[in-house]
């Protein structure tokens, strides 16, 4: 498909002149790769396992520890469900979470995640998540063994993906970060008690459409 796309991108940019007939064949073997590759990926999706992410977040507790960065990571991605956009800097009041190219995790009695920084940020703008008293009290026990303070980040400086990736290996999953949106919309697109506020609430936190998110479906869920 890339080659086609390429061909037809150079006839039109670089005036390559060829016949109308040659540029429609063209044309036609472009289109007809991508209904193979959506065929394909369709194919792909419907035989997809996913596992249920209270099974996941039981084994990275197993491997890693309750209090392990891990498992907070997991924890966290299991109540906010967004992309890599973790990298959070810890503020004690929201009116401290001033910079707008920064993430921050606000540690008071009422904590939250603030993001300023993420893949749809100019259609949603700066967006915030409550986080649970449950979840609460785990980062306060992480932040407290690992010395970890105001001011600095809740889980480093850097992007999480490699770190996911390598912490999933260990407890016997080979997949990266961008499964915890799968495993979190699969569950729920495969619940028959799911309702369609459920799913709207869903495709709020992961910013995206409902409509979207009923390709979750076809995901098979492995208990």
């Amino acid at each position: 498909k890339s080659v086609y796309q390429l061909i037809l991108w150079m006839v039109d940019n670089l005036n390559i002149k060829i016949s109308d007939t040659i540029k429609n064949k063209y044309k036609d073997e472009f289109e007809i790769k991508k209904v193979e590759n959506s065929d394909e990926n369709k194919t792909i999706q419907e035989n997809k396992e996913i596992i249920p992410m209270s099974k996941y977040l039981g084994q990275i507790k197993k491997t890693h520890g309750v209090n392990s960065m891990a498992h907070v990571i997991s924890s966290l991605y299991n109540e906010v469900p967004v992309r890599d956009d973790f990298k959070l800097e810890i503020v004690k009041k929201e009116k401290d979470a001033v910079d707008n190219t920064k993430n921050y995790y606000v540690a008071n009695t009422n904590p939250k995640i603030i993001l300023n920084v993420y893949k749809t940020s100019k259609k949603y703008g700066k967006d915030k998540y409550d986080i649970s008293p449950k979840l609460k009290t785990m980062i306060d026990k992480y932040m407290k063994s690992n010395n970890i303070k105001v001011g600095d980040y809740l889980f480093g400086d850097k992007k999480l993906s490699a770190y996911i990736t390598k912490m999933n290996n260990e407890a016997g999953y080979e997949f990266s970060i961008n499964e915890f949106r799968h495993m979190k919309a699969s569950e729920l697109y495969n619940n028959p008690k799911t309702t369609a506020r459920d799913k709207l609430l869903l495709s709020k936190l992961m910013k995206h459409s409902p409509e979207m998110g009923s390709k979750y479906v076809r995901h098979k869920m492995v208990f």
